[in-house]
């Protein structure tokens, strides 16, 4: 349950502002551009902040904004991102077993494509996705479609002194130890689903001071296999929010959700979530930002389900990050959350827990992160687990266009029930060429 990102209001980051410019027969084309991704980061940090009050309870990706390095490609006023990857997969545990582990390897070819179009000065259309085909060695049911993390389609419409926005963003899931509820007890299984949430929402600005957002959403998730059919499901959200900008340093405001979960099956409970509560973004220091929201939040199973029903969810939930830019080569972020999801398997599932991560640039060519991460999670069917993820990953400029990634990833998870413990480890081989 990330906060948004520490943006000054409706000001872009500078990396947008430095666009490089092309001929001066060319300069009011671009110069339009720049301007309307500048208008656009600003309001996807406002945006941002009513879609964290309208995930708060659910586990989807959010949008991002737009960063410079994603668009590669220009043709007047149309800016276009093109690049593909090819990655080698390797997990030495692929269905979470405690104990007689099976491991595997997989091939994954992806393409990535995108542009930003300023149709007007009030209208800007953005699309990013990434899709492509994974082979499995072993697996063959898990074998098929990939789409990338956060891809995501953007319309922004300005009317007088309201923004009005569309996104839909759409990503496939193939790793199990992204639920926490999993483990290998239940013997082989096939994990894979396909998320899609679609939203419409609109923001006003009467002074420079003081915002207000409100908006809808409905979000899909759908296995790809017959397993866990019965966590196929519809969600719609509503949110509203305020936020008074004191300042360029901090900026506060209140937020509510109401959701609704409605599962296609009678095996899970339907539910509806609600959350109320502050946030406050301070950026005290350029490099210094910290986010914070918390609040009330209530889950309430509808006990229409096969699954014996759980009773209801009332407590304080929270979430913040802190990021900090040691200087131009070290960076560093922590992120701390305390939330209630959808179960799968079980009503819900309560989790505590936080993550940190570092970025260190290696010369002119590389980079390497670090990443480590504890939850503790209380399923509503009486189970409590731990888990702790790390890796470290090595990023690297071969050529011009061409860049290489090798990344190692761990996961362990322990429970209360027998059976329900693992460990991974997973290494993934990254080879991406730019057009």
């Amino acid at each position: 349950m990330p906060a948004s990102g520490g943006q000054r209001g409706w000001s872009p980051p500078r990396c947008l502002m430095m666009l490089p410019r092309n001929s001066s027969r060319n300069r009011f084309p671009s110069r339009t551009t720049a301007c309307c991704l500048a208008s656009l980061a600003g309001w996807t940090a406002w945006g941002q902040e009513a879609a964290s009050f309208l995930t708060t309870e659910l586990p989807y990706p959010e949008y991002m904004p737009v960063q410079r390095d994603h668009y590669n490609l220009r043709w007047g006023a149309l800016t276009v991102r093109l690049d593909a990857t090819l990655a080698v997969s390797f997990t030495d545990n692929a269905y979470l077993a405690e104990n007689d582990k099976t491991s595997d390897w997989g091939l994954t070819p992806l393409l990535n494509f995108g542009f930003f179009y300023p149709i007007r000065e009030d209208q800007t259309l953005q699309l990013d996705v990434g899709f492509g085909y994974t082979w499995w060695n072993e697996r063959d049911d898990l074998s098929g479609l990939t789409i990338a993390p956060r891809s995501h389609l953007h319309f922004r419409q300005r009317i007088g002194e309201v923004d009005l926005f569309l996104n839909n963003l759409t990503s496939t899931q193939t790793q199990p130890s992204s639920r926490v509820e999993l483990a290998g007890d239940q013997g082989e299984f096939t994990f894979s689903r396909i998320y899609n949430t679609a939203s419409l929402g609109a923001g006003w600005r009467p002074t420079r001071r003081l915002g207000f957002n409100a908006g809808y959403s409905y979000s899909l998730d759908r296995g790809l296999s017959d397993d866990f059919s019965s966590q196929d499901r519809d969600i719609h959200s509503l949110n509203a929010g305020t936020t008074f900008y004191q300042s360029e340093i901090i900026q506060y405001g209140l937020g509510a959700s109401y959701s609704f979960i409605n599962y296609i099956e009678n095996i899970q409970s339907d539910a509806q979530s609600l959350f109320i509560g502050p946030n406050v973004q301070w950026r005290p220091k350029n490099y210094l930002t910290v986010g914070l929201k918390a609040g009330y939040t209530q889950y309430t199973p509808d006990d229409n389900g096969l699954i014996p029903g759980a009773e209801d969810f009332n407590g304080f939930t929270f979430g913040g990050d802190v990021a900090y830019q040691m200087n131009r080569d070290v960076s560093h972020a922590l992120s701390f959350f305390r939330r209630v999801d959808p179960g799968f398997g079980n009503d819900y599932t309560e989790e505590i827990g936080g993550t940190y991560s570092a970025g260190i640039r290696l010369g002119r060519r590389g980079n390497l992160s670090l990443r480590a991460g504890y939850s503790h999670a209380d399923l509503s069917s009486g189970e409590t687990a731990d888990q702790w993820t790390g890796g470290v990953g090595l990023g690297w400029d071969l050529i011009r266009r061409v860049s290489t990634g090798l990344n190692w990833g761990i996961t362990s998870r322990d429970s209360n029930l027998p059976n329900r413990d693992y460990v991974e480890n997973s290494v993934v081989l990254r080879l991406g060429y730019q057009f």
